[in-house]
């Protein structure tokens, strides 16, 4: 089920503003955060991107120190992961933002 655009357009303002993140890099980093590291076409399953799309939205993330990206030494495929369990606290946080945004917006919180 989609969001309705009104909707996603205030979550955004959450990691947008906040942490100056855009769409692509948020389901990226919720993606890792939920399954953990993984290859580019794999966050793209998850995620409802194209693989092209999730790499240019590790890009930034990559630069900023928040992923880092790993070769398969069997395979020799790329894996994305966060970079450090500083970055998942943060993560965290602004999950538990989203999620009281939710509850707000449904008469929860």
């Amino acid at each position: 089920m989609c969001a309705p655009a009104w909707f996603r357009r205030a979550l955004s303002r959450i990691y947008s503003d906040r942490y100056k993140i855009g769409v692509p890099q948020w389901r990226v980093l919720v993606t890792l955060g939920l399954f953990g590291a993984m290859t580019a076409k794999a966050v793209g399953n998850h995620s409802h991107m194209h693989k092209t799309k999730v790499s240019r939205g590790v890009a930034p993330l990559e630069g900023r120190k928040l992923v880092i990206r790993r070769t398969n030494r069997d395979d020799l495929r790329e894996g994305i992961s966060i970079a450090d369990s500083c970055w998942t606290r943060d993560l965290q946080r602004v999950g538990s933002d989203c999620a009281r945004f939710c509850g707000s917006v449904a008469g929860v919180g």
